[in-house]
């Protein structure tokens, strides 16, 4: 039993750190969009770097307290680390349904845009609203459709081909052994007790 557990942790271990890395790759789509998108509403490229920056720096990272070099380097360690932590969350929470052989691309994009805007309901309006009030300065519409189909879209896609690739073959494995450990015990288990019997039985005879 104590195997199984250690099998299972090493699986979902292993799951988190392959869809860590689908959160990087889903994170670079997000910031991309959002260096993009920043003129059009008025703003620099560097704007949402900042906006990232700020969660280390404070509101200083917005001022023009820290040199530009500063702001991109934290603002990428940021970024890159919050989107690998939920994409490890994603793929962990995602882990079973890698049973399922078949699947479309619109279910697979459909969850992860529904997981990208509670990111974004969840980092702007429950952790900005709390730590970083100028997190609600930012356009609700917009970084609601960011979140959905610059990260949540290609997180939900990939990270359904990485559970497929790594979580359903730990499963398959894993039950596997669970039934060969079940028929071991299944064998054992009547033939113990025959013999235990008739070892009795010839003590009584015996005596």
């Amino acid at each position: 039993m104590q195997s199984n557990s250690r099998y299972r942790a090493g699986s979902t271990r292993r799951l988190a750190l392959q869809s860590a890395g689908v959160g990087i790759v889903a994170g670079f789509f997000l910031a991309c969009s959002e260096v993009l998108l920043a003129p059009v509403h008025g703003a620099t490229s560097l704007w949402p770097v900042k906006l990232a920056a700020s969660i280390a720096l404070g509101k200083g990272a917005l001022t023009g307290a820290y040199s530009p070099g500063t702001i991109v380097v934290v603002g990428a360690m940021v970024h890159f680390a919050l989107a690998a932590s939920y994409g490890a969350i994603y793929g962990v929470i995602m882990r079973y349904r890698a049973r399922e052989p078949r699947t479309s691309f619109a279910r697979e994009a459909g969850l992860g845009m529904l997981y990208g805007l509670m990111i974004w309901a969840f980092d702007f309006y429950v952790v900005g609203a709390a730590l970083f009030p100028w997190f609600l300065e930012a356009s609700p519409l917009e970084q609601a459709l960011l979140h959905a189909a610059g990260y949540g879209l290609p997180l939900g896609v990939l990270c359904r081909a990485a559970t497929q690739r790594l979580g359903a073959p730990s499963l398959r494995m894993y039950s596997t052994v669970r039934r060969a450990q079940a028929r071991v015990s299944a064998r054992s288990g009547p033939g113990r007790r025959a013999t235990g019997r008739a070892a009795l039985g010839s003590r009584r005879t015996s005596g």
